[in-house]
């Protein structure tokens, strides 16, 4: 590559100094179509690496999203668990009173049964 850059640069030297007129025209236009291709080239490149920019903007866009989407179904995860976890609670709560009702209930009962026992005990001593 170097060489072939070199030889163009000796054939241009050559027909700058001793060239006709044509080829002067000749490699002024070639000068000018390879500086036009350069132009483009890097207008192109421009474009690419703007392009390219814009791509890697909209992964880190779609990326952010889908972390922001995870996060909210962990919080609706979470208030779904703690929303379990509070009506439990509550179901608990309620067996835990029924509980102690139907104890005291049954307390009383026994305690009617220990007075009718001594009641009936008392009239029986009595009788006799």
């Amino acid at each position: 590559m170097k060489i072939q850059r070199l030889n163009d640069i000796h054939e241009h030297r050559r027909v700058l100094f001793f060239g006709s007129e044509s080829e002067k025209a000749q490699l002024q236009k070639e000068v000018f179509d390879d500086a036009k291709k350069q132009l483009h080239l890097k207008d192109q490149m421009k474009r690419l690496e703007s392009e390219r920019n814009a791509l890697e903007e909209l992964r880190n866009q779609q990326y952010l999203a889908k972390k922001e989407q995870e996060a909210k179904a962990a919080e609706q995860k979470k208030k779904e668990i703690l929303c379990s976890i509070q009506r439990d609670n509550r179901e608990l709560a309620e067996q835990n009173l029924l509980s102690q009702r139907s104890r005291k209930d049954t307390e009383k009962a026994v305690d009617k049964v220990n007075e009718t026992k001594l009641f009936v005990n008392k009239m029986s001593y009595t009788i006799r």
